[in-house]
Protein backbone atom coordinates (compact mmCIF):
# COMPACT_ATOMS: atom_id res chain seq x y z
CA UNK A 1 0.00 0.00 0.00
CA UNK A 2 0.75 3.79 -0.69
CA UNK A 3 2.55 5.63 1.81
CA UNK A 4 3.93 8.74 0.71
CA UNK A 5 2.11 10.89 -2.26
CA UNK A 6 3.93 13.89 -4.33
CA UNK A 7 2.59 16.76 -2.53
CA UNK A 8 3.43 15.34 0.97
CA UNK A 9 7.04 14.94 -0.33
CA UNK A 10 9.68 17.42 1.51
CA UNK A 11 13.75 17.51 1.51
CA UNK A 12 15.15 13.89 2.37
CA UNK A 13 15.06 10.90 1.49
CA UNK A 14 11.95 9.07 0.30
CA UNK A 15 10.75 5.80 -1.33
CA UNK A 16 7.45 4.75 -2.72
CA UNK A 17 5.58 3.73 -5.83
CA UNK A 18 5.24 6.17 -8.52
CA UNK A 19 4.21 7.03 -11.93
CA UNK A 20 7.55 7.45 -14.05
CA UNK A 21 6.94 9.59 -17.31
CA UNK A 22 8.16 12.46 -19.74
CA UNK A 23 12.29 11.08 -19.80
CA UNK A 24 14.25 13.20 -21.73
CA UNK A 25 18.50 12.89 -21.95
CA UNK A 26 19.31 16.11 -21.95
CA UNK A 27 23.01 17.46 -22.68
CA UNK A 28 24.96 19.02 -19.75
CA UNK A 29 26.81 22.82 -20.20
CA UNK A 30 30.37 20.84 -19.83
CA UNK A 31 29.72 18.07 -21.80
CA UNK A 32 28.19 14.73 -21.23
CA UNK A 33 24.27 13.85 -20.74
CA UNK A 34 22.10 13.71 -17.30
CA UNK A 35 18.20 12.84 -17.54
CA UNK A 36 15.17 15.02 -16.12
CA UNK A 37 11.99 13.25 -15.42
CA UNK A 38 8.54 13.15 -13.59
CA UNK A 39 7.44 11.00 -11.15
CA UNK A 40 3.59 11.53 -10.63
CA UNK A 41 0.61 9.94 -8.52
CA UNK A 42 -3.33 10.84 -7.82
CA UNK A 43 -2.17 14.27 -5.85
CA UNK A 44 0.28 15.68 -8.20
CA UNK A 45 4.11 15.22 -10.18
CA UNK A 46 7.32 16.54 -9.38
CA UNK A 47 10.00 17.01 -11.65
CA UNK A 48 13.36 14.84 -11.01
CA UNK A 49 16.98 14.27 -12.29
CA UNK A 50 19.36 11.39 -12.91
CA UNK A 51 22.75 12.52 -13.12
CA UNK A 52 25.26 9.19 -11.64
CA UNK A 53 25.57 6.02 -13.23
CA UNK A 54 23.23 7.13 -16.46
CA UNK A 55 24.59 3.93 -18.29
CA UNK A 56 23.20 1.71 -16.23
CA UNK A 57 19.88 3.38 -15.47
CA UNK A 58 19.68 3.87 -19.36
CA UNK A 59 18.87 0.13 -19.12
CA UNK A 60 15.51 -0.01 -17.70
CA UNK A 61 14.56 3.69 -17.58
CA UNK A 62 11.14 3.63 -19.44
CA UNK A 63 7.64 4.94 -18.48
CA UNK A 64 5.59 3.20 -15.93
CA UNK A 65 4.70 2.81 -12.54
CA UNK A 66 7.91 1.87 -10.30
CA UNK A 67 9.19 1.24 -6.88
CA UNK A 68 11.30 4.81 -7.00
CA UNK A 69 13.88 5.33 -4.29
CA UNK A 70 15.20 9.74 -4.26
CA UNK A 71 16.01 12.21 -2.46
CA UNK A 72 14.20 15.35 -2.54
CA UNK A 73 15.88 18.91 -2.40
CA UNK A 74 14.88 22.49 -2.99
CA UNK A 75 16.13 24.00 -6.21
CA UNK A 76 15.24 27.68 -7.86
CA UNK A 77 12.48 27.64 -4.97
CA UNK A 78 10.91 24.55 -5.93
CA UNK A 79 10.75 21.06 -4.37
CA UNK A 80 12.49 18.51 -7.10
CA UNK A 81 14.49 15.11 -6.79
CA UNK A 82 17.32 13.15 -7.58
CA UNK A 83 17.25 9.80 -8.67
CA UNK A 84 18.63 6.79 -6.37
CA UNK A 85 17.16 3.67 -7.78
CA UNK A 86 14.17 2.06 -9.33
CA UNK A 87 12.56 -1.09 -9.23
CA UNK A 88 9.93 -3.45 -10.46
CA UNK A 89 6.84 -2.09 -8.35
CA UNK A 90 4.95 -4.96 -6.32
CA UNK A 91 1.23 -4.73 -5.26
CA UNK A 92 0.12 -1.60 -7.19
CA UNK A 93 -3.33 0.67 -6.47
CA UNK A 94 -4.29 2.33 -9.53
CA UNK A 95 -6.35 4.21 -7.18
CA UNK A 96 -3.13 5.93 -5.00
CA UNK A 97 -1.87 6.81 -8.71
CA UNK A 98 -4.12 8.30 -11.05
CA UNK A 99 -6.87 11.10 -10.25
CA UNK A 100 -10.40 9.75 -9.21
CA UNK A 101 -13.59 10.61 -10.08
CA UNK A 102 -14.85 13.80 -7.58
CA UNK A 103 -17.83 11.61 -7.04
CA UNK A 104 -18.03 9.41 -4.28
CA UNK A 105 -17.67 5.87 -5.98
CA UNK A 106 -19.55 4.11 -3.46
CA UNK A 107 -22.78 5.87 -4.15
CA UNK A 108 -21.99 5.43 -7.18
CA UNK A 109 -22.48 1.97 -7.63
CA UNK A 110 -25.31 2.28 -4.87
CA UNK A 111 -26.89 4.04 -7.27
CA UNK A 112 -26.08 1.69 -10.55
CA UNK A 113 -27.90 -1.30 -8.46
CA UNK A 114 -31.09 0.48 -8.05
CA UNK A 115 -31.55 1.31 -11.64
CA UNK A 116 -30.51 -2.06 -12.16
CA UNK A 117 -33.40 -3.36 -9.70
CA UNK A 118 -35.62 -0.80 -11.12
CA UNK A 119 -35.25 -2.78 -14.57
CA UNK A 120 -38.85 -4.84 -15.32
CA UNK A 121 -38.38 -6.73 -18.51
CA UNK A 122 -36.95 -10.22 -17.06
CA UNK A 123 -34.54 -11.13 -20.28
CA UNK A 124 -32.80 -7.65 -19.72
CA UNK A 125 -32.51 -7.50 -16.11
CA UNK A 126 -30.86 -10.88 -16.37
CA UNK A 127 -28.85 -9.56 -18.91
CA UNK A 128 -27.42 -6.72 -16.75
CA UNK A 129 -26.86 -9.14 -13.72
CA UNK A 130 -24.62 -11.24 -16.25
CA UNK A 131 -22.45 -8.19 -16.79
CA UNK A 132 -22.66 -6.33 -13.19
CA UNK A 133 -22.86 -9.19 -11.18
CA UNK A 134 -19.76 -10.59 -12.62
CA UNK A 135 -16.52 -9.83 -10.07
CA UNK A 136 -14.27 -9.03 -12.99
CA UNK A 137 -16.60 -7.06 -15.06
CA UNK A 138 -17.91 -5.43 -12.28
CA UNK A 139 -14.01 -4.35 -10.52
CA UNK A 140 -13.24 -3.12 -13.96
CA UNK A 141 -16.17 -1.06 -14.91
CA UNK A 142 -16.20 0.72 -11.65
CA UNK A 143 -12.21 1.25 -12.30
CA UNK A 144 -12.43 2.02 -15.61
CA UNK A 145 -12.09 5.87 -17.60
CA UNK A 146 -14.36 6.91 -19.66
CA UNK A 147 -11.73 8.30 -22.10
CA UNK A 148 -8.04 8.79 -22.03
CA UNK A 149 -8.16 12.94 -22.23
CA UNK A 150 -11.72 13.75 -24.17
CA UNK A 151 -13.90 13.96 -21.01
CA UNK A 152 -14.54 11.79 -17.34
CA UNK A 153 -10.21 11.12 -17.92
CA UNK A 154 -9.99 9.03 -14.71
CA UNK A 155 -10.84 6.06 -12.07
CA UNK A 156 -14.67 5.71 -12.05
CA UNK A 157 -15.25 8.22 -14.81
CA UNK A 158 -16.79 5.51 -16.98
CA UNK A 159 -19.20 4.78 -13.61
CA UNK A 160 -19.99 8.77 -13.80
CA UNK A 161 -20.42 9.31 -16.96
CA UNK A 162 -23.08 5.76 -17.37
CA UNK A 163 -25.01 7.27 -14.83
CA UNK A 164 -24.98 10.68 -16.10
CA UNK A 165 -26.33 9.38 -19.22
CA UNK A 166 -29.08 7.00 -17.67
CA UNK A 167 -30.30 9.49 -16.03
CA UNK A 168 -30.22 12.81 -19.01
CA UNK A 169 -31.65 9.91 -21.17
CA UNK A 170 -34.66 9.50 -18.42
CA UNK A 171 -35.62 13.13 -18.35
CA UNK A 172 -35.67 13.11 -21.89
CA UNK A 173 -37.60 9.90 -22.15
CA UNK A 174 -40.02 11.39 -19.20
CA UNK A 175 -40.57 14.99 -20.84
CA UNK A 176 -41.15 13.39 -24.42
CA UNK A 177 -43.46 10.55 -23.26
CA UNK A 178 -46.22 13.29 -22.86
CA UNK A 179 -45.91 14.07 -26.93
CA UNK A 180 -44.84 10.64 -28.53
CA UNK A 181 -45.35 7.29 -27.26
CA UNK A 182 -43.71 3.67 -28.21
CA UNK A 183 -40.74 4.48 -26.07
CA UNK A 184 -39.42 1.69 -23.91
CA UNK A 185 -38.04 3.09 -20.30
CA UNK A 186 -36.69 -0.47 -20.17
CA UNK A 187 -34.55 -0.85 -23.46
CA UNK A 188 -33.38 2.84 -23.39
CA UNK A 189 -31.96 2.54 -19.51
CA UNK A 190 -30.12 -0.82 -20.49
CA UNK A 191 -28.88 0.46 -23.61
CA UNK A 192 -27.59 3.43 -21.95
CA UNK A 193 -26.15 1.00 -18.76
CA UNK A 194 -24.14 -1.28 -21.63
CA UNK A 195 -23.61 1.71 -24.35
CA UNK A 196 -19.72 1.85 -23.07
CA UNK A 197 -19.32 -1.35 -21.44
CA UNK A 198 -16.58 -1.94 -24.21
CA UNK A 199 -14.40 0.40 -22.74
CA UNK A 200 -13.27 -1.57 -20.02
CA UNK A 201 -11.29 -3.33 -22.83
CA UNK A 202 -9.90 -0.52 -24.38
CA UNK A 203 -7.67 1.50 -21.69
CA UNK A 204 -4.24 0.49 -19.72
CA UNK A 205 -2.76 2.07 -16.96
CA UNK A 206 0.97 2.55 -17.49
CA UNK A 207 2.48 5.67 -17.42
CA UNK A 208 -0.92 7.39 -17.08
CA UNK A 209 -4.33 6.83 -18.69
CA UNK A 210 -3.75 5.35 -22.25
CA UNK A 211 -5.50 3.81 -24.91
CA UNK A 212 -4.48 -0.31 -25.45
CA UNK A 213 -3.47 -1.56 -28.81
CA UNK A 214 -6.48 -3.34 -29.19
CA UNK A 215 -8.50 -0.39 -27.82
CA UNK A 216 -7.29 1.53 -30.40
CA UNK A 217 -6.89 -0.98 -33.30
CA UNK A 218 -10.73 -1.88 -32.69
CA UNK A 219 -12.32 0.64 -30.38
CA UNK A 220 -14.71 0.48 -27.86
CA UNK A 221 -18.10 0.04 -29.74
CA UNK A 222 -16.83 -3.52 -30.90
CA UNK A 223 -15.96 -4.80 -27.78
CA UNK A 224 -19.49 -3.76 -26.31
CA UNK A 225 -21.28 -5.41 -29.25
CA UNK A 226 -19.06 -8.33 -28.28
CA UNK A 227 -19.46 -8.41 -25.19
CA UNK A 228 -23.36 -7.82 -25.10
CA UNK A 229 -23.82 -10.21 -28.07
CA UNK A 230 -22.02 -12.67 -26.19
CA UNK A 231 -24.25 -12.21 -22.68
CA UNK A 232 -27.36 -12.29 -24.20
CA UNK A 233 -26.27 -16.00 -26.05
CA UNK A 234 -26.02 -17.34 -22.78
CA UNK A 235 -30.08 -16.48 -21.79
CA UNK A 236 -32.26 -18.66 -23.02
CA UNK A 237 -35.37 -17.60 -25.21
CA UNK A 238 -33.84 -14.05 -25.49
CA UNK A 239 -36.37 -12.40 -27.70
CA UNK A 240 -34.18 -11.28 -31.38
CA UNK A 241 -35.96 -8.16 -31.56
CA UNK A 242 -34.73 -7.35 -27.90
CA UNK A 243 -31.10 -8.37 -29.04
CA UNK A 244 -31.24 -5.93 -32.02
CA UNK A 245 -32.59 -3.07 -30.78
CA UNK A 246 -30.23 -3.30 -27.62
CA UNK A 247 -27.44 -3.73 -30.29
CA UNK A 248 -28.26 -1.25 -32.15
CA UNK A 249 -28.34 1.34 -29.44
CA UNK A 250 -24.70 0.17 -28.83
CA UNK A 251 -23.43 0.44 -32.58
CA UNK A 252 -25.40 3.91 -33.57
CA UNK A 253 -24.93 5.74 -30.02
CA UNK A 254 -21.95 8.31 -31.66
CA UNK A 255 -25.06 9.17 -33.95
CA UNK A 256 -23.82 9.99 -37.01
CA UNK A 257 -20.61 7.45 -39.27
CA UNK A 258 -18.43 10.29 -39.12
CA UNK A 259 -18.67 10.65 -35.64
CA UNK A 260 -17.67 7.16 -35.03
CA UNK A 261 -20.78 5.48 -35.30
CA UNK A 262 -21.59 2.02 -37.18
CA UNK A 263 -25.48 3.44 -38.16
CA UNK A 264 -27.58 5.73 -37.23
CA UNK A 265 -30.17 5.66 -34.79
CA UNK A 266 -32.79 3.72 -36.33
CA UNK A 267 -35.13 3.69 -32.76
CA UNK A 268 -36.29 6.12 -30.61
CA UNK A 269 -34.25 4.87 -27.66
CA UNK A 270 -31.48 4.67 -29.87
CA UNK A 271 -31.96 8.36 -30.85
CA UNK A 272 -32.56 9.27 -27.28
CA UNK A 273 -29.35 7.39 -26.29
CA UNK A 274 -27.34 9.39 -28.87
CA UNK A 275 -28.32 12.41 -27.18
CA UNK A 276 -27.92 11.81 -23.54
CA UNK A 277 -24.41 10.67 -24.64
CA UNK A 278 -23.73 13.82 -26.59
CA UNK A 279 -25.43 15.90 -23.93
CA UNK A 280 -22.91 14.62 -21.14
CA UNK A 281 -19.93 14.94 -23.16
CA UNK A 282 -20.60 18.21 -24.04
CA UNK A 283 -21.40 19.19 -21.18
CA UNK A 284 -18.22 18.04 -19.66
CA UNK A 285 -16.34 19.69 -21.12
CA UNK A 286 -17.92 23.12 -20.98
CA UNK A 287 -17.54 22.26 -16.92
CA UNK A 288 -13.75 21.71 -17.72
CA UNK A 289 -13.14 24.80 -19.25
CA UNK A 290 -15.12 27.15 -16.46
CA UNK A 291 -12.57 25.20 -13.95
CA UNK A 292 -9.59 25.55 -15.86
CA UNK A 293 -10.65 29.68 -16.57
CA UNK A 294 -9.49 32.65 -14.32
CA UNK A 295 -12.18 33.23 -11.18
CA UNK A 296 -14.27 36.23 -12.98
CA UNK A 297 -13.09 35.45 -16.17
CA UNK A 298 -15.67 36.72 -19.07
CA UNK A 299 -14.56 34.20 -21.54
CA UNK A 300 -12.23 30.80 -21.55
CA UNK A 301 -9.15 30.09 -23.52
CA UNK A 302 -9.70 28.70 -27.31
CA UNK A 303 -10.92 24.89 -26.74
CA UNK A 304 -9.77 22.45 -29.57
CA UNK A 305 -11.77 20.22 -28.63
CA UNK A 306 -15.17 22.09 -28.99
CA UNK A 307 -13.54 24.22 -31.54
CA UNK A 308 -14.58 27.36 -29.39
CA UNK A 309 -14.25 30.10 -26.58
CA UNK A 310 -16.85 29.53 -24.27
CA UNK A 311 -18.87 32.67 -22.65
CA UNK A 312 -18.16 32.42 -18.38
CA UNK A 313 -20.38 35.55 -17.68
CA UNK A 314 -17.85 37.12 -15.83
CA UNK A 315 -17.80 41.09 -15.70
CA UNK A 316 -17.26 43.25 -18.09
CA UNK A 317 -13.68 44.68 -17.76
Amino acid sequence: MKKIFVKELEKGEFEDIFIVNRIKKKERKDGGFFYELYISDKTGEMKGYVFDNIAEFEKKLKEGVYQVKGEARELYGEIVFTLKELKKARDVEIKDLFPSSPREIDRMVNNLENIITDIQNPHLKKLLDYFFNDPEIRENFINAPAAKKMHHAYIGGLLEHTLNVVEIAESLAESLSRMYSGLSKDILITGALLHDIGKIKTYEYRAGIDISDKGRLLDHVYFSLIMVQEKIDKISDFPENLKLRILHMIASHHGEKSMGALTEPMTEEALLLHFADYIDTLMFKFKRARENSKEGARWSEYQRDLQRFIFLGGEEE
